[in-house]
C-alpha cells in the first residue's frame, strides 16, 4: 500500500507517492529535488486498523481480520506505554523492559490487563471468547471468513479500541503523557536536530476512522457505521496501490 505527501516548496504542489511502513516519520525527495523530513500524524494500531478496513472494502475477509486482529495488540503496547510514561518511568527502562514481552502478545494482554487495573482500579473489559475463536480460525486455521462475519468483527473491535481510547483520556494530563508518548516513539530522533537547524518536518493529519488525530479527542462522535460509510463513499483515498 501507498499513501502521498505533498512537496510544499514548490511552486505547484509536487505529490510524492510513497510506501507506507510502520514508523510515522519518512524523510523524502519530491521530483524537484526537495529533501524535507514528513510525519505521519497518527498511531501503529490506528494505521493497521485502517489497514483493516480498506481490506474489508476490496473484499479481502482474511487479510482483513488480520490486520483488526493485529491493531488490538498494538492498542496493547500503546496502553502500556501511556501507563510507564505517567508512572515516571524513563525510555530507557520502559524500552528494555517491553523488549522482554515483545514476541509473546500473550505477555503483553497480561500487562496490558495489570496496569489498567493498577491505573483505574477495576478490571478491563476482555474481548469476548467468540470474537477470540473466530480470529483464531482465521489467523490460525486458515479459515476464509464471509463479508458479513468480517464486518461484524471489524465493528466490535472498534467498538473495543474507542472503549479504551476513551478510558484513557480520563487520566488526568493524558495529552501531557500523549504528547511524551509521540516525542518518544513517533519522531525520528533525527528531526529534533532538523527542527532546532530550522527543519522542522512537515506535518500530515490523516483522516481515519479511529481518528486520534480529528475529531472528538474524548472519542464520543465515533460511530463505527458513520465512519465505515465515509470511508467507503471517499473518492480519492489516502491509502491506495
Amino acid at each position: 500500500m501507498k499513501m502521498r505527501f505533498y512537496c510544499l516548496e514548490c511552486e505547484s504542489v509536487s505529490p510524492i507517492d510513497v510506501e507506507i511502513n510502520e514508523k510515522s516519520d519518512y524523510v523524502l525527495t519530491c521530483p524537484n529535488g526537495h529533501r524535507r523530513n514528513y510525519l505521519l500524524q497518527l498511531k501503529q494500531f490506528e494505521l493497521l486498523y485502517e489497514l483493516g478496513a480498506h481490506a474489508l472494502i476490496d473484499g479481502y475477509t482474511r487479510e482483513a481480520v488480520t490486520s483488526f486482529a493485529v491493531s488490538v495488540e498494538r492498542l496493547y503496547e500503546y496502553c502500556i506505554k501511556i501507563f510507564m510514561i505517567k508512572s515516571g518511568v524513563s525510555k530507557d527502562v520502559r524500552d528494555r523492559t517491553f523488549k522482554m514481552i515483545s514476541n509473546s502478545s500473550e505477555r503483553q494482554l497480561g500487562a496490558f490487563y495489570f496496569l489498567y487495573l493498577n491505573e483505574f482500579k477495576e478490571s478491563p473489559e476482555p474481548i469476548k471468547n467468540e470474537m477470540v475463536n473466530f480470529r483464531n480460525k482465521v489467523t490460525h486455521k486458515g479459515e476464509i471468513p464471509s463479508y458479513k462475519d468480517t464486518l461484524a468483527y471489524a465493528e466490535y473491535i472498534f467498538n473495543y479500541i474507542i472503549k479504551n481510547l476513551r478510558q484513557l483520556r480520563t487520566i488526568n494530563n493524558i495529552d501531557h503523557y500523549e504528547l511524551q508518548y509521540y516525542s518518544d516513539y513517533q519522531v525520528n530522533p533525527n528531526f529534533h536536530t532538523d527542527t532546532l537547524n530550522g527543519n522542522p518536518p512537515i506535518g500530515n493529519v490523516i483522516s481515519t476512522m479511529i481518528g486520534t488525530s480529528s475529531g472528538d479527542m474524548d472519542f464520543i462522535d465515533r460511530d463505527f457505521t458513520v465512519q465505515f460509510q465515509k470511508l467507503k463513499s471517499r473518492q480519492e483515498r489516502w491509502l491506495f496501490n
